[in-house]
């Protein structure tokens, strides 16, 4: 995959050079988590719902407590060593955030 349109069509999931990998995605979280939570937050209301649950409700995410829990850490703020090990969570929100991006792109 190595265009917005492809992001478009097939998701990020399917591999985007920068996105493939938890290392990656979850430094992009961590360097960009201020504007991707407030994509979260500006997005979640205008769909009427809470940042976790719009969260919780992405595919790439199972919707359980610990990950519950996750979610809160990242959109609310939180100690994100807790997510050293774990970065299911900051790798859905990078996604997220680049899927978002391209549809703006693409709508252009």
């Amino acid at each position: 995959m190595d265009s917005i349109e492809d992001v478009n069509r097939h998701g990020i999931s399917g591999g985007f050079s920068g996105f493939i990998y938890y290392s990656e995605t979850a430094a992009f979280y961590k360097r960009h988590r201020s504007v991707i939570n407030r994509m979260v937050l500006d997005m979640s209301k205008e769909f009427g719902s809470n940042p976790v649950d719009f969260v919780a409700d992405f595919r790439c995410v199972n919707d359980d407590d610990e990950n519950r829990q996750d979610i809160g850490v990242c959109v609310y703020g939180g100690n994100l060593k807790k997510l050293e090990d774990d970065t299911h969570v900051p790798n859905a929100l990078a996604w997220f955030a680049a899927e978002e991006v391209c549809r703006m792109f693409d709508n252009d």
